[in-house]
């Protein structure tokens, strides 16, 4: 069993069982998935016996998928842990995952921020992700624009 966590902070358990079929349990309620096939980005699933397709791209220990209408950050439990303790370490500097444009940046330097509130928004491969404050404290630095490119690594807001 692999248990997740959203960045929002939603719990996520995944179980495959022996007969291939998946029980995904999202706050308390599970979901019985059948027939998964993973293909270049692109997930193909039963759900209640009716086919749904979502996008994926995995970054680490993060997952992004796009499904139903909505980008969904998936962290494992563990590592969710490690990344948060290494933001307060680190001073809160922010980066982009994967390589992406800058939708849309919602803060400014000097504005207070709470844990978990949306900072900037990037897309990748039609899918959103959103880049949220790993912990309560104010904009020290916002070091991208919206419609600007980023590389994987590219520091975007500072958070102290």
């Amino acid at each position: 069993m692999s248990e997740f966590r959203y960045q929002s902070g939603v719990r996520t358990k995944i179980e495959r069982r022996a007969d291939g079929v998946y029980d995904i349990t999202v706050n308390g309620v599970t979901y019985r998935v059948e027939d998964v096939r993973a293909e270049e980005g692109r997930l193909l699933f039963r759900v209640d016996g009716v086919w749904q397709t979502a996008h994926y791209a995995q970054e680490g220990a993060a997952r992004h998928v796009a499904w139903r209408g909505g980008t969904h950050t998936l962290i494992k439990a563990e590592s969710q842990r490690q990344r948060r303790s290494g933001a307060r370490e680190g001073g809160g500097s922010l980066s982009a995952s994967m390589h992406s444009q800058v939708i849309s940046v919602l803060v400014t330097v000097g504005d207070a921020v709470v844990r978990g509130q949306p900072l900037v928004v990037l897309e990748a491969m039609k899918m959103e992700m959103r880049i949220t404050a790993p912990v309560d404290g104010v904009v020290t630095m916002v070091s991208c624009a919206p419609g600007q490119i980023v590389e994987k690594g590219q520091v975007l807001v500072a958070v102290e």
